[in-house]
C-alpha cells in the first residue's frame, strides 16, 4: 500500500485495507483499461495492474 495522508489520518483503515489485500494507489494515471475473462487489466504509470474488481475514485485539490 502506498503511504499517504489517507493512511496517516486513519491508520486502522489503512491496515484493514492491507489485510483485505486492497492496494491504494494515489496520483496514478491510467492510460488503458480492458476487461476479459473476469479480469480488469490496467496500463498505468505504476505498471500493468490486474484485478478481479476495480474501484476508481477521483477528486480535486481544494482551491485555497
Amino acid at each position: 500500500m502506498e503511504f499517504s495522508a489517507f493512511t496517516m489520518s486513519s491508520p486502522a483503515l489503512g491496515e484493514a485495507f492491507e489485510c483485505e489485500g486492497i492496494r491504494v494507489l494515489l496520483r496514478t494515471q491510467v492510460s488503458r483499461v480492458s476487461y476479459a475473462d473476469a479480469v480488469f487489466v490496467l496500463a498505468s504509470d505504476a505498471g500493468e495492474l490486474c484485478s478481479e474488481q476495480l474501484l476508481i475514485a477521483t477528486g480535486r485539490r481544494p482551491h485555497t
